[in-house]
């Protein structure tokens, strides 16, 4: 969940700031195009790679303890030995 968040919040300081630039005329980074591109776009991409990364672990060890679930519940119920539960 702090990955979801952490990737709005950069895809709405990217969002906000072009909107800005593009609608009202006003820029906020230096003029130099290695500012922009160095400070403005990677150091902040920085934080959209590294947790989408954790996400995509997150997703892929989520859909594996299902699919171990959904297996130990078929194999209860071939056996026979399933619990009775109240």
């Amino acid at each position: 969940m702090v990955c979801l968040g952490q990737i709005y919040g950069d895809i709405l300081y990217y969002a906000t700031s072009m909107f800005d630039h593009y609608y009202k005329g006003v820029t906020y980074s230096r003029p130099e195009a290695w500012y922009f591109w160095g400070y403005y776009f990677f150091m902040n991409f920085i934080w959209i790679v590294i947790p989408g990364y954790l996400l995509y672990r997150s997703v892929e060890a989520s859909g594996r303890a299902f699919q171990a679930l959904a297996r130990q519940s078929k194999s209860e119920q071939g056996n026979g030995h399933t619990k009775k539960r109240d």
